[in-house]
């Protein structure tokens, strides 16, 4: 299924097996349309948050098992009792030990990486195409956060998904990674594999960014260089490169 939304004319096409057909922007057969997308969209695409229950009030598990039940019955049409099966596997599949018993514990009785966990398990419930995974290590100590790279990839690699790492921390993104994109105030403003972009960056954020990172491969001792200035403002047009 394809939809193109024309702004312009106001007009929302839907493209599928059955062929094509145009509707008005503001008819209920559009918003039926678009509300197809949406629902398909967000089967397909899943978010890992960073600081996994950060700011919430003290709930137990069972809250956000829920949703997780919810979307197999949902998407996959299971009952209740083998969603909530389901839902045990998903948390064992991603390391949680004793998951039949801890869907009764609160967040505050997880460990930062047994609640990132938990998040991805949430996020693969419906085997999406794509992941999107934003800062999601963050918070975490070196450890477990090579502990959840790992997971994301044997995960991804099993199951076919696609990731998209979203994070300052260019440690972890070399060791997911295929091809990275930097950006800056909003723009890509270099690209390229992660081999060629690591060994010759030559935009000067990119730049910047290896240079304010410390080195733990023994090429000997180095200043960390900062990134000197202040983001531009947004809100007025940039004619030129942002940096």
């Amino acid at each position: 299924m394809r939809v193109i939304y024309d702004e312009d004319a106001a007009l929302v096409t839907l493209e599928d097996e059955n062929g094509s057909q145009t509707h008005p922007l503001e008819s209920a057969k559009a918003f039926e349309i678009m509300s197809r997308a949406w629902l398909r969209a967000s089967w397909d695409v899943k978010y890992i948050y960073a600081f996994s229950w950060m700011g919430r009030p003290i709930i137990q598990l069972p809250e956000d098992m829920i949703r997780i039940q919810e979307v197999l019955w949902r998407h996959q049409k299971l009952d209740g009792p083998t969603a909530r099966r389901r839902a045990i596997e998903l948390l064992e599949t991603v390391g949680i030990p004793s998951a039949d018993k801890r869907l009764g514990a609160y967040p505050h009785q997880f460990s930062g990486g047994m609640r990132q966990r938990v998040m991805i398990a949430i996020a693969l419930s419906c085997n999406p195409r794509l992941l999107i995974a934003d800062e999601a290590t963050t918070a975490l100590d070196v450890t477990i956060q090579a502990q959840i790279v790992d997971l994301v990839k044997r995960l991804t690699h099993e199951r076919g998904t696609s990731v998209i790492w979203i994070s300052h921390d260019l440690g972890v993104v070399a060791g997911l990674c295929d091809k990275v994109n930097v950006m800056y105030a909003g723009n890509v403003v270099e690209s390229g594999p992660i081999r060629d972009l690591y060994h010759r960056p030559s935009h000067g954020y990119t730049l910047g960014l290896m240079g304010s990172t410390p080195r733990v491969d023994g090429r000997g001792a180095r200043r960390l260089t900062p990134i000197e200035g202040m983001p531009p403002n947004l809100i007025d047009p940039i004619a030129l490169c942002p940096f």
